[in-house]
């Protein structure tokens, strides 16, 4: 009978379908033990720059379990003071964030890519939560004179005052709304470019984080501000710009709309480091070891 193994993994909220439904079955594949997940309802305290926190003693219950579990896995992208002011610092082990590259792969799509842009233009796609005023306004700018329709992907708010001001700038632009990942997959194939107009920034970027991951596993150019973060996850797999830089921005933007081979080429790079580095598969690997090391009690 295969001997069982209960192992805990904490993530933020929003990360914690994908450590639940990727991760596990890797797991299983690779090493073929019986796994058990166990997923509590624990809140990560932040201690990002932007928030003055004073120490606040953790809950008895986060307390009790952080105290007697062998391990915890955090995205790469995280600091360990998302978890505990430091006494908890020796059980965490960081991990590249887990890419579904059987979802999001490179797919010829014809029908839909031709009804999303069927005038030829260049399609440039934007996550809904970085679709603020002040991003858009960069990015009409730096794209006037460029034949480009903008793309927002997922839920963003103020639609209405959004569609005004591409209107006024003679950007045509379309929003998804809600869509599976299974759609955001399809519409990321569509894509000539995926932007993101702001510097990456750990805890507060973790869904754009993840979705130019998603991009790039499809094979889809990415164009970014530059931050060590964006270095540290992407490598020279994407184009970057120097932040709220119009006219650099602008001179990177023109150049991939006006050269294929090169969005191409990137694109294709950027599926490869997803291979190589944030699948489930590569990252299971490494973590195997781990396990091993824990159930032995080292």
């Amino acid at each position: 009978m295969s001997q069982q193994h209960k192992i805990l993994m904490i993530s933020l909220e929003s990360l914690l379908d994908k450590f639940n439904h990727i991760l596990p079955r890797e797991i299983v594949r690779q090493t073929g033990w019986e796994l058990k997940v166990f997923l509590p309802k624990i809140v990560l305290r932040d201690f990002t720059a932007r928030r003055n926190h004073r120490g606040a003693l953790l809950k008895p219950f986060q307390s009790l379990v952080l105290n007697n579990i062998q391990a915890i896995l955090l995205p790469g992208y995280l600091p360990e003071g998302n978890v505990t002011a430091g006494q908890f610092a020796g059980k965490v082990v960081h991990i590249p964030p887990v890419v579904n590259n059987a979802v999001f792969r490179p797919r010829d799509l014809p029908e839909l890519c031709t009804k999303l842009k069927p005038t030829g233009k260049i399609l440039l796609g934007l996550p809904g939560k970085s679709a603020r005023f002040r991003n858009l306004k960069l990015i009409f700018q730096a794209a006037a004179g460029e034949n480009i329709k903008l793309f927002i992907l997922g839920d963003c708010a103020g639609k209405k005052r959004i569609a005004r001001l591409a209107k006024s700038r003679g950007v045509e632009v379309q929003f998804s709304g809600t869509a599976s990942h299974e759609e955001i997959a399809q519409y990321l194939n569509c894509l000539d470019i995926f932007i993101i107009p702001e510097p990456l920034r750990e805890i507060t970027s973790t869904a754009i984080i993840h979705q130019t991951l998603e991009a790039m596993s499809s094979g889809t150019a990415v164009l970014a501000a530059d931050s060590g973060l964006l270095r540290r996850l992407m490598g020279k797999e994407t184009v970057s710009f120097r932040p709220h830089d119009v006219s650099n921005l602008r001179e990177n933007l023109a150049r991939l709309c006006r050269n294929k081979k090169q969005r191409s080429e990137l694109g294709w790079q950027s599926r490869r480091r997803i291979l190589q580095v944030h699948s489930a598969r590569r990252v299971v690997s490494h973590l195997a070891p781990l396990y091993r090391q824990l159930l032995q009690g080292r």
